[in-house]
């Protein structure tokens, strides 16, 4: 997995994150001090683009412990992959914007 996806693929795994609930994190949603991801939002796709919205569920909108041996992929990742302003997306696509489902599997699929 490139290392730009590479942390999404954690989050996903050991914090049962969906891929529209990743695709729309934030700089500002990750609080390393306290150990959270503040899952507010997700992303859809719609027939013109993609639409912001809220989690699937009711129980979507939630805070996210961050297990301990994450943090520093985390780190590492929003020092080198994340803009600066507190509503940078943490995984964007390679020209800005959400990232679509296609490129994640595509990139998954990749024969080495």
């Amino acid at each position: 997995m490139p290392e730009q996806y590479q942390a999404m693929i954690l989050l996903a795994s050991w914090c049962a994150l969906r891929f529209g609930e990743l695709t729309e994190l934030q700089r500002h949603d990750i609080d390393l001090n306290d150990e959270v991801i503040r899952a507010q939002r997700a992303v859809v796709r719609v027939e013109d683009g993609f639409q912001v919205t809220t989690p699937k569920s009711d129980a979507g909108i939630r805070d996210v412990a961050i297990p301990p041996h994450l943090l520093p992929a985390l780190e590492d990742h929003l020092a080198k992959h994340v803009g600066k302003q507190r509503d940078s997306l943490l995984f964007p696509a390679r020209y800005g914007g959400h990232l679509a489902p296609a490129t994640l599997y595509r990139q998954s699929y990749k024969v080495p």
